[in-house]
């Protein structure tokens, strides 16, 4: 009989062993490796962000805000874009916290930019995008960004929804940007 009942807890604790086993071993465990998305749409990476003759929401020209000699993260969102919501909140944060411009180009009309900006206080310089900047920059999707290097050299671009995301463009946009630094 205490043959049978071990016999029975052996397999009852390999079973439970092999199950947590499978568990740790399962692709939602394993760390998902950090791409950015959308890599296909918008300008190629390599060319020259587009000169755009644009003032922010606070009547600077965009030339204005580029000339501090930094790299720049130009992130394209939209007023009535669900996703946007997500990012808007990390936007100010991440723009003092890092040695790069963050330049907020948001489509819409100027009241539910306005909105948007006070809503999230959001503390970056903010331009609205119309129809011939979004042309310009083959922007047709949100939230969509560029790292521009300190040269006007597109250096990375992909989707943006969350904080990590801006993250990983950073790292990369710099990556790229003494890489070609390198090569020239």
């Amino acid at each position: 009989m205490e043959s049978v009942e071990f016999i029975s807890h052996f397999v009852l604790w390999s079973v439970v062993l092999l199950l947590v086993l499978s568990y740790l071993n399962s692709p939602a465990m394993k760390p998902k490796e950090q791409v950015l998305q959308l890599q296909s749409y918008g300008l190629p990476v390599k060319d020259q962000f587009p000169e755009l003759q644009i003032r922010s929401m606070n009547n600077r020209w965009l030339r204005e805000e580029l000339d501090s000699g930094k790299p720049a993260i130009m992130l394209f969102t939209s007023a009535g874009c669900s996703v946007c919501n997500a990012i808007y909140p990390v936007v100010s944060g991440f723009a003092e916290n890092h040695d790069v411009n963050l330049l907020l180009f948001v489509e819409g009309n100027t009241d539910a930019i306005t909105t948007k900006i006070t809503e999230h206080a959001i503390r970056v310089p903010v331009f609205h995008a119309d129809q011939e900047t979004l042309t310009h920059t083959k922007v047709n999707i949100f939230p969509f960004a560029y790292y521009v290097s300190r040269d006007g050299t597109i250096c990375a671009k992909g989707g943006i929804p969350t904080g990590e995301m801006l993250d990983l463009l950073l790292f990369e946009g710099s990556y790229m940007e003494r890489m070609l630094s390198e090569a020239s």
